[in-house]
């Protein structure tokens, strides 16, 4: 039976095919894409190690800082107070001014333009913030209208006590021969 399978398997194939095996290694044919592989690789094999080479350096730098930042300089301590000294008289500084902007300006102007005196005439006025004071110039035509202001101002409940600072005489013949300051707490 066994021969019969050969034989019948045989009237099968109706041309016979040949397969050609060459194990040994030519010296004529070069094969240009293995040289082109080994030059690709060559190549990443530099750059990787030029990228090693400058980890290296980057890391050696980094312990180098991280060294110098363990151990406290006294130039670092010293410039570190000042900067926080500074700073912090910044911070005064920035607090004093938002008080006195949170002060109430609205009332003290509406109080001192209710106070009218015709003779008078207000030039100017100066809060003193850390004091609590308030310093103001006016110009009065004679000397009992320059009293009746302050006795005004005094009467006033945001104003305690309030005094005549300084006064003088004009000489230069403006309608307003007194020019005078007064002084007085700011209670708001």
């Amino acid at each position: 039976m066994r021969l019969d399978a050969f034989r019948v398997g045989r009237h099968l194939m109706k041309r016979p095919q040949s397969v050609l095996l060459n194990h040994a290694f030519s010296s004529t044919r070069r094969d240009k894409a293995g040289y082109v592989l080994l030059g690709a690789g060559a190549a990443a094999v530099i750059s990787l190690f030029i990228s090693i080479q400058h980890i290296q350096a980057d890391m050696q730098v980094l312990s180098m800082d991280r060294a110098n930042l363990s151990r406290p300089s006294v130039t670092r301590l010293k410039s570190s107070i000042k900067e926080t000294v500074g700073k912090s008289e910044e911070i005064t500084a920035v607090k004093a001014a938002m008080g006195e902007l949170s002060r109430p300006w609205e009332v003290l102007f509406t109080t001192l333009e209710n106070v009218q005196i015709s003779q008078v005439t207000l030039l100017s006025v100066e809060p003193i913030p850390k004091q609590k004071r308030l310093r103001i110039s006016a110009a009065a035509a004679d000397f009992n209208s320059m009293l009746e202001y302050v006795s005004a101002l005094g009467r006033q409940p945001i104003l305690k006590d309030v005094f005549l600072l300084e006064h003088e005489y004009g000489s230069d013949g403006s309608p307003t021969p007194i020019r005078f300051v007064v002084e007085a707490i700011w209670l708001i």
